[in-house]
């Protein structure tokens, strides 16, 4: 397939539905006009070695295999159960047959959190821990994992930590910052503007449901402080976590400069429009290890990449990009040894 070929840097073939034009449709038009996917959950707790826990949202199949492929999707910034894009990414994993367990972050699930601590681009603890798990009860089952955006730096930063040791088979993400200063900076200007003050919103609430936890570290917050992403960083982010400031947490957990210590196949894919991010951090050649393969869309937007002739069949192009590189490698063909990585 012309998309595994040799190379560390490929362009990619999405383009655009011509009803959702620019970046900011593309970005918008999935969450605001999408049916939410239908699923049913089985909710599974996991406890954390430090008395909190993390919860797993699993759609399974019916008959499902016990060496069937595992996917863990790990979302965006404040993203859930309830994002639309994590559970169109469930329903096509679920069509080939695989269990998909939606992580929730801290703070993020059903319920709130025991301790104060929430999560940030480098806290890998809590997601290798899960993924852990997964591997006890599901010895036999390749392990799939994908990050979206805050998520996909995550993901990078783990599989750059584990290394060859990583339980994870395959890996995908998607519009990651992986400069997190330069996105920072970058959806204070212009439109996206409006998405830094939603986010900023979100995060803020969702820190005044656990205030007295917080304030038991820090001390007094005062939400009008909190009006951008930048802000939250340097106000709650970076204290609650050890950092210094905002730009020693951005300099110390950017997935970018760790391109070049991961060792399982993974497909990275970002829009060059991406209103979240900036064209500059797109990685040169040199930095990228040989497992993995950056994939450049002109457009695309921030998580979206909308095509299809009409909003009626609107084809949600990246969740099957994702899972069908994944396929690759969770799935061989009968047979046959499993696929080597994109680049051997």
């Amino acid at each position: 397939m012309a998309y595994e070929r040799a190379m560390p840097i490929v362009e990619s073939r999405f383009r655009p539905a011509w009803w959702l034009p620019g970046p900011h449709l593309q970005t918008l038009g999935p969450v605001l006009a999408r049916p939410t996917p239908r699923l049913e959950f089985d909710w599974e707790r996991i406890e954390l070695d430090d008395g909190d826990f993390i919860d797993l949202a699993w759609a399974r199949p019916r008959a499902g295999r016990p060496d069937a492929p595992t996917l863990t999707i790990l979302p965006g910034l404040g993203g859930n159960y309830l994002s639309k894009y994590a559970r169109g990414l469930a329903l096509d994993a679920l069509a080939r047959g695989w269990s998909a367990g939606i992580l929730h972050f801290r703070g993020t699930s059903r319920e709130t959190n025991r301790l104060a601590k929430t999560y940030h681009a480098g806290l890998t603890s809590d997601p290798r821990q899960v993924l852990e798990h997964v591997r006890r009860t599901r010895p036999s089952a390749p392990i799939g994992a994908v990050g979206l955006s805050l998520g996909g730096s995550v993901l990078l930063n783990l599989l750059a930590e584990d290394g060859a040791g990583s339980p994870i088979t395959a890996a995908a993400a998607a519009s990651v910052p992986l400069d997190l200063a330069a996105c920072a900076r970058r959806i204070q200007r212009g439109f996206s503007r409006v998405y830094d003050r939603h986010l900023a919103r979100e995060l803020t609430s969702r820190l005044m449901a656990r205030r007295p936890l917080v304030e038991k570290r820090l001390g007094p917050v005062d939400p009008r402080r909190l009006t951008s992403v930048e802000s939250f960083d340097e106000l709650v982010t970076a204290p609650l976590h050890g950092f210094v400031d905002a730009a020693d947490y951005y300099q110390r957990c950017s997935s970018g400069p760790r391109l070049g210590a991961l060792k399982t196949p993974t497909i990275i894919v970002q829009a060059l429009d991406d209103p979240f991010l900036v064209p500059e951090m797109i990685p040169s050649e040199p930095e990228i290890a040989d497992a993995v393969t950056v994939e450049v869309a002109t457009s695309g937007g921030h998580v979206g990449f909308v095509g299809g002739p009409f909003p009626g069949r609107a084809d949600y192009w990246l969740e099957r990009r994702l899972i069908d590189f994944l396929a690759l490698h969770l799935e061989p063909p009968s047979g046959k040894k499993k696929p080597p990585s994109p680049k051997t």
